[in-house]
């Protein structure tokens, strides 16, 4: 019988660690995700965090610096899926900037004193259209998502149509020295139904 044990022992001991292994790994893992079980295990679905404010905070800035060489700029605020830190990379960027008169910026010349542009993110497209007295810009930059820059009249109440759906879904004051963002921030939400 010795001799089975020597002639055999390489086989006796694959055996003795694959029972170690089977008890060890399959029937008793021991510890909660540990074992083969855990690798097998199917792991519990990650939700994607949207991107905020902080993804587009140099249009941001410059939007800012532009409102502010206004002084017929009264207020300045972020709405959309950015402001409500759900956006994809697809998602507009959709910046209300409440002027006294919009009119005089609703030429492609009325945006001059905005930097971005100049960042690198040259317009490849720019539309303006008038809607409820508001004028609004929509441009496609290269390298940054869709933007509208929407200029509403600081004298009347009126929600521009194509401004309710990115109201609704979020709305941030981003400047406000005159104190009016936030009040037609409000107002703005009662009347989108947010």
């Amino acid at each position: 019988m010795p001799s089975f044990f020597a002639e055999n022992a390489p086989y006796l001991l694959l055996a003795v660690v694959g029972f170690w292994f089977a008890a060890r790994f399959l029937v008793m893992p021991g510890r909660k995700g540990s074992g083969l079980a855990a690798m097998f295990r199917r792991e519990a679905p990650v939700r994607e965090a949207g991107l905020d404010q902080a993804a587009i905070r140099t249009l941001v800035e410059d939007s800012r610096t532009f409102a502010r060489q206004r002084p017929d700029i009264r207020g300045l605020l972020l709405a959309g899926d950015f402001a409500a830190g759900t956006a994809r990379p697809d998602s507009s960027v959709v910046l209300v900037f409440l002027a006294d008169n919009p009119g005089v910026l609703s030429g492609k010349a009325g945006l001059s004193g905005w930097s971005y542009p100049e960042r690198g993110h040259a317009v490849v497209t720019h539309d303006v259209s008038t809607e409820d007295g508001a004028v609004l810009h929509r441009l496609v930059l290269r390298g940054a998502p869709p933007v509208v820059l929407a200029f509403v009249g600081t004298e009347g109440r009126a929600l521009p149509a194509s401004l309710a759906a990115p109201i609704r879904a979020g709305c941030q004051v981003l400047d406000d020295p005159a104190g009016q963002a936030a009040a037609r921030r409000q107002d703005w939400r009662e009347r989108a139904g947010a």
